[in-house]
């Protein structure tokens, strides 16, 4: 008996959108923005993050990709690094209130 394919149709569904109502969703925002201005996938901003933090705090990338959709929120003392792997200073990182 032949095996039977099941074809898909359609595309991958699109990216949630970030409610940027609250400041951590426009945090998130903001590192979305920054990293696919960069041309960056989340595996990429996760190997350059980490190279920038000590071992104690390295993130995951199953943390890292729940940032970029922002269902996690970025405990601030990942600010500064996340900062300087985007080349600018913390302030500047941060989304304009």
């Amino acid at each position: 008996m032949a095996a039977t394919r099941t074809k898909i149709v359609g595309s991958m569904p699109a990216k949630k959108e970030i409610d940027e109502t609250s400041y951590s969703g426009r945090i998130a925002a903001r590192l979305r923005e920054l990293r696919t201005a960069k041309g960056w996938t989340v595996a990429d901003l996760l190997e350059r993050l980490n190279r920038e933090l000590p071992k104690a705090m390295r993130v995951t990338g199953h943390a890292l990709h729940k940032w970029d959709a922002a269902e996690r929120k970025i405990d601030p003392d990942y600010y500064p690094a996340l900062a300087k792997v985007f080349g600018l200073s913390t302030r500047a990182f941060l989304p304009i209130e």
